[in-house]
């Protein structure tokens, strides 16, 4: 379900709506995001580079935590994605 939610963002910034990919972003976490997801409409083409593919780690109460790997500069990286129940009962991406 939450892979589903992630695949959603990265499918409206390849599409370059902006307005569609903040609406799968916690909610209460869109202005802080705004500048960033539209800074990646740019690198729509690559999106699945730069938003790789996240592993689950754990579950606690309403926050899950997901790995996302990938390589920058020749070095890989390790970083965490949060997805948090948002405060309407829907899960979305809260941190990455």
């Amino acid at each position: 379900m939450l892979q589903a939610k992630r695949q959603g963002l990265k499918d409206a910034l390849r599409q370059g709506t902006v307005t569609q990919a903040l609406s799968f972003i916690s909610r209460s976490k869109r202005a802080t995001y705004q500048r960033m997801l539209s800074a990646l409409v740019s690198q729509a083409l690559n999106i699945d580079q730069v938003l790789t593919n996240v592993s689950f780690v754990e579950l606690r109460n309403t926050r899950a935590e997901y790995q996302m790997l990938r390589v920058d500069r020749g070095l890989p990286i390790s970083h965490l994605v949060v997805f948090m129940l948002d405060d309407d009962g829907v899960w979305r991406p809260h941190f990455f």
